[in-house]
């Protein structure tokens, strides 16, 4: 029989496993597009090496974290969840069954650290993007940067999410367990069948 810390590690692998997944599904089209680009930039006069650093930020940066992302979390999940679940906690356990609140905590958390991921991949992103108008296009870098401002509140306000799922987990699960009960007493409250019984 599963242990609910055997549970958790395996929701966490698989998570895991999703994001290095999804980082190297999107490789060979990151590659094609960063052979395409340089060679349009070697018929426009060649390049130069700050020019391919900027390229190569803004076509693999974001892969790349995603790719240690998704292999941090498969091999933090026996340590993660040894930390997170006490076995003295388990060991009282008569049965050794899967806690749900332990369980969505774990996953809101691992759903903090992609929010996390993917912020920091979009201003990455963007940053390189900006660089390579402004140094191919000779921008100057408060125009270029000017419209991707949205761009940039995306990518905080993703860092900020994170940030509140992984601090606030536990919390966030209470809340979530409560929503039923409070949607339970609002069908139940009828302020107006006292007054139309009287009337």
């Amino acid at each position: 029989m599963l242990r609910r810390r055997d549970v958790a590690r395996l929701l966490v692998k698989f998570c895991g496993l999703l994001v290095v997944l999804q980082a190297l599904i999107r490789l060979p089209e990151a590659a094609q597009g960063f052979s395409f680009y340089l060679r349009a930039l070697k018929r426009l006069g060649g390049t130069s090496t700050e020019t391919l650093m900027v390229l190569a930020v803004d076509y693999f940066a974001q892969l790349f974290i995603y790719f240690i992302v998704g292999i941090g979390m498969i091999w933090w999940a026996r340590r993660g969840v040894d930390g997170s679940i006490p076995t003295t906690e388990e060991s009282a356990d008569a049965n050794n069954s899967p806690k749900l609140p332990e369980i969505e905590a774990i996953l809101i958390a691992v759903l903090g650290i992609y929010f996390l991921c993917d912020g920091f991949t979009d201003l990455i992103r963007i940053a390189a993007s900006v660089s390579i108008n402004a140094i191919v296009a000779r921008i100057p870098w408060a125009v270029a940067n000017w419209p991707n401002l949205a761009g940039y509140g995306v990518g905080f306000l993703k860092i900020g999410i994170g940030i509140l799922l992984i601090l606030r987990r536990e919390g966030i699960v209470t809340l979530r367990r409560r929503i039923p009960e409070w949607v339970q007493n609002t069908r139940r409250w009828k302020p107006f069948q006292d007054t139309t019984s009287d009337s």
